[in-house]
């Protein structure tokens, strides 16, 4: 396929559109700043002879906005990994976020692979799904996350 030029700007502005687009739900107030998302795995993965192996990562929701919000839920799941990957996570909890504070989530996942003795060379990479709550409106922000450096 040939291309015109600026065809590639083009597909690129679209692609990161898209991709912006999917960062959070429409649903969000307009009173309410988007948070901050940070995900880090606190242990190593080892499978040793096994095809699974356990995994434990953090996920710190920073609220940005001048309102109090309601943190509901926090998922995991695996994005883009080919080594291994990890089984779905989720907690749920009903814990008050007042403006400006922190609250880190800890969540315990299971990886898996379909080779026995494999020694993990790929960072981790997930995406974190916070549901989140302001006044009675649910909303949702996701953020994908790599998982740069490995302990």
């Amino acid at each position: 396929m040939q291309y015109l030029p600026g065809m590639r700007y083009t597909l690129l502005a679209l692609l990161l559109a898209v991709v912006t687009g999917c960062a959070s739900s429409p649903g969000r107030p307009a009173s309410v700043t988007a948070p901050e998302i940070a995900v880090q795995q606190t242990g190593s993965i080892f499978f040793g002879s096994s095809q699974t192996a356990p995994v434990s990562i953090d996920v710190a929701v920073r609220n940005t906005s001048n309102v109090p919000l309601r943190l509901r839920t926090v998922r995991l799941d695996a994005a883009g990994m080919s080594q291994y990957s990890i089984y779905p996570a989720e907690r749920t909890m009903n814990e008050l976020l007042p403006p400006g504070e922190t609250r880190v989530v800890s969540l315990f996942a299971t990886a898996y692979t379909n080779r026995s003795r494999l020694s993990v060379t790929e960072p981790l990479s997930v995406r974190a799904v916070v549901d989140l709550e302001h006044e009675g409106k649910r909303f949702r922000e996701v953020a994908l996350r790599p998982m740069i450096s490995q302990p």
